[in-house]
């Protein structure tokens, strides 16, 4: 049925062969995470086309088909409904599978592996082993001495990561708490920010009740997938993570709305222009706008650009380590995924290059995360930074929660 759509989309309507693409892939991705043409299936189709045949346009017809899938995968669909479809012990569940294909859309490493879950998955490897498994992590016979049995319990959907085999044979039926902080912590910080996102891991998991920690992971769970989906609504492949080109802001764009809530000037990411602030100091300001946006609604932090709107230029950040703009984006971009996390910015921080006259400024565009963000600062590891007017701020306390309840959890 979804090759119908895509049938439709390119014979009758004649969309452009990548718009098409990535509209029947997001289409794809929605059908099978909620199972549209499993019930009544030639009942949901007739519907289907029936709006289709209402567009006019190519245009028409993507709109139709976005239009669809927002009805489906709504804000509580994530947050309510897809965590409790994972409370499952099903090996063939469209939602299990719904995960898997975003962490190879995420171009996810198994855990504590430096291999990319999508080779690991190549059907051209041959051995005698499957070179990735499920692994619990909370292992069976663990379980079983605690008093919790059966297949049911031990199979959850939460307890399963990827591992590779010879990890998996290593870990044995060891307590969480014994086999993951050692085999964890020999992984660099950044793959260790990265492999909890990827993997779902809420801190200090090890140490948790399996119950409770299978109702958290869940949550992370869903979080992934619809970072996945994401990922497609973007028009991404693995490179482009927030928008196509022609729909993101020019620079002409922001100056003229000025520092709002999605706009924020930086006049360098790291070089001190008007006092002698330390370098870590300006570092910060960049990632604390980029965490803000993330738990908001997302944003543009143009850097080379001063509050007043005067184009400033890369040049003096580009001097400070005397680096072309290849290295300085390379340098950004391991910034961001060290204070905030390699998963999230891969999913939803993107960088570009604008020419404004003589100079040059580097414009970060970020969409909102499915699921709050916590960055990195002198302040503290777990940092919670959004956006309010124009401006970013730092949450404490209670506010944090009823900030989290507001955003992610209405009604």
């Amino acid at each position: 049925y979804c090759y119908l759509v895509f049938l439709i989309g390119r014979h009758e309507y004649g969309v452009g062969q990548s718009e098409l693409r990535e509209a029947v892939a997001r289409w794809f991705f929605m059908a099978s995470l909620t199972g549209r043409y499993t019930g009544s299936p030639e009942t949901i189709l007739e519907a289907d086309l029936r709006r289709f045949s209402e567009a006019e346009s190519a245009d028409d017809f993507v709109a139709i088909a976005d239009r669809v899938i927002e009805t489906q995968l709504t804000a509580d669909y994530w947050t309510v409904t897809l965590p409790e479809l994972l409370d499952s012990s099903s090996a063939w569940s469209p939602y299990l599978f719904g995960y898997y294909a975003s962490l190879n859309l995420l171009n996810a490493k198994a855990l504590f592996s430096n291999m990319r879950i999508n080779d690991l998955f190549d059907p051209g490897l041959k051995q005698t082993k499957s070179p990735v498994e499920r692994h619990h992590l909370f292992p069976k016979a663990y379980l079983s001495s605690i008093g919790i049995t059966g297949t049911t319990r031990a199979n959850q959907i939460a307890n399963f990561a990827f591992v590779e085999w010879a990890d998996n044979i290593a870990i044995s039926d060891k307590a969480p708490s014994e086999y993951f902080p050692e085999m964890f912590g020999a992984l660099p910080p950044a793959d260790r920010e990265q492999a909890a996102f990827w993997h779902a891991l809420p801190p200090d998991w090890e140490h948790m009740e399996y119950f409770e920690f299978l109702r958290e992971r869940r949550k992370r769970l869903s979080a992934i997938v619809r970072a996945g989906f994401e990922h497609l609504r973007s028009g991404a492949g693995h490179e482009t993570k927030v928008a196509s080109v022609d729909q993101l802001p020019t620079v002409s764009d922001l100056l003229r709305q000025m520092e709002t809530q999605r706009v924020e000037f930086k006049q360098s990411a790291r070089a001190a222009l008007e006092n002698d602030a330390p370098e870590k100091v300006i570092n910060e300001g960049v990632v604390k706008t980029i965490a803000a946006f993330l738990n908001a609604s997302g944003g543009t932090l143009g850097i080379g650009i001063s509050d007043d709107g005067d184009i400033v230029g890369l040049q003096p950040d580009l001097d400070f380590k005397h680096q072309d703009l290849d290295g300085y984006q390379n340098w950004l971009t391991t910034l961001l995924v060290s204070n905030i996390g390699g998963g999230v910015v891969a999913a939803h921080v993107s960088l570009r290059i604008e020419s404004v006259g003589a100079e040059v400024v580097c414009l970060v565009d970020v969409s909102p995360s499915p699921s709050p963000v916590y960055a990195k600062t002198t302040k503290g590891d777990t940092c919670f930074y959004v956006r309010v007017n124009n401006t970013t701020r730092m949450l404490e306390g209670p506010h944090i929660p009823s900030y989290i309840n507001g955003h992610w959890q209405k009604p």
